[in-house]
């Protein structure tokens, strides 16, 4: 078995797809209220006094808080229909159905939510490894199941689902400091692609 694993946001999107999810759920006016309103709490992100993860769940509870699994799941599939086509890299779609055609499992790895990335994943064939949204009677707070699927964690969940099958070849595809460890743990990385026309992998002391 061959195994590729893809970052979703900048590496197959051309800007973050949390955002354009918010912008499409809320609308601009409501997302700057909310990003003025947040804007202590983004600011003690950016300096480092409050966990990644944290802030995140606060930002989609700001945002997102207090609606139900079903209205989330038919905006995830809006966005899917309506929006995430604009957002794709051609390259990166090319090199997904390479590996497809070459009978590798394709695994989309991504710290976005599963709510706005789980149609576009079963739609290409891939297996969405993303950060699980955790639901209370129905109704989403901005919580996520378990830790925020960055870093170390998405090597983790890689694992988790393979569950210790024998691996011929790992590639891995990633753009930001997030995917460190995800490009360490592949045989073949390739940082910031489908930029240009031509892919060149990382070498190995580079990661």
């Amino acid at each position: 078995m061959t195994v590729a694993a893809f970052d979703f946001d900048g590496t197959i999107t051309r800007k973050d797809s949390s955002w354009a999810f918010l912008f499409m759920v809320k609308g601009p006016f409501r997302v700057g209220l909310g990003v003025f309103w947040l804007m202590p709490m983004l600011i003690g992100f950016k300096l480092g006094w409050i966990d990644r993860q944290l802030a995140k769940e606060q930002l989609m509870k700001h945002f997102l808080g207090g609606m139900s699994q079903e209205a989330l799941a038919a905006y995830g599939k809006r966005f899917f229909e309506e929006k995430l086509s604009s957002l794709i890299r051609p390259q990166a779609l090319e090199r997904l159905q390479w590996h497809q055609e070459n009978d590798h499992r394709c695994l989309l790895v991504t710290a976005s939510y599963d709510i706005w990335t789980a149609d576009w994943a079963a739609a290409n064939g891939m297996e969405l490894v993303a950060s699980r949204s955790a639901y209370e009677a129905g109704v989403f707070q901005g919580k996520i199941v378990g830790e925020n699927c960055r870093g170390p964690e998405k090597v983790k969940r890689i694992e988790a689902l393979l569950g210790g099958k024998t691996i011929e070849k790992t590639y891995a595809y990633g753009d930001t400091s997030g995917d460190h460890k995800m490009l360490a743990w592949a045989d073949e990385a390739y940082f910031k692609p489908f930029r240009n026309e031509k892919l060149i992998p990382l070498e190995r002391e580079t990661i």
